[in-house]
């Protein structure tokens, strides 16, 4: 969904995991390096408190050394595989009619690891995963950057361009 400014050197992504590997990456670049980050997660619930706990928490364990760099916490609900079930043509080009029925869909948008695991034969969400992201199209993809948390990531990438514009001319 991002290939365009990665392949532009605007951003780099790095994965991490668990949670507590992903926040000292996301500390060091912040405070050794004084670079921007955006820390994607997955909330891992479609419950709002939930959500705004995981985001919360986010910000306390890296926001104390933001102070140097910006740093823009995004939650994806209840996690960004779900956005691959959005619309049925993806699902149905990487699997098939039957795999894009309403149901499956909607499994998908609440709990799209279990959705993958199903569409797998060997039950891997991570190769169906793979599967449906290379069935996408530029249709699909352009659509998929109008939704949060992507659209939320592309407007931090935004503002961070603005201001080094701004810093750069002086103004």
């Amino acid at each position: 969904l991002l290939s365009a400014e990665q392949e532009a050197g605007l951003i780099e992504i790095r994965a991490a995991a668990p949670s507590s590997s992903l926040y000292s990456a996301a500390r060091t670049l912040l405070a050794v390096r004084d670079e921007p980050v955006a820390l994607l997660l997955d909330a891992d619930s479609t419950d709002p408190e939930a959500v705004a706990r995981r985001r919360s928490s986010a910000e306390e364990v890296v926001g104390d050394v933001a102070s140097a760099a910006p740093l823009r916490v995004l939650v994806a609900v209840p996690a960004l595989e779900a956005l691959l079930f959005l619309g049925p043509d993806p699902v149905e080009r990487a699997f098939g009619a039957a795999a894009s029925d309403e149901r499956m869909l909607e499994l998908g948008r609440m709990n799209p690891r279990e959705a993958l695991k199903r569409l797998d034969p060997g039950g891997h969400w991570w190769t169906a995963s793979l599967n449906l992201v290379r069935a996408l199209n530029d249709g699909d993809i352009a659509d998929l950057r109008s939704t949060p948390p992507i659209q939320e990531l592309l407007e931090f990438l935004r503002e961070l361009h603005c201001s080094e514009i701004a810093a750069n001319t002086g103004t």
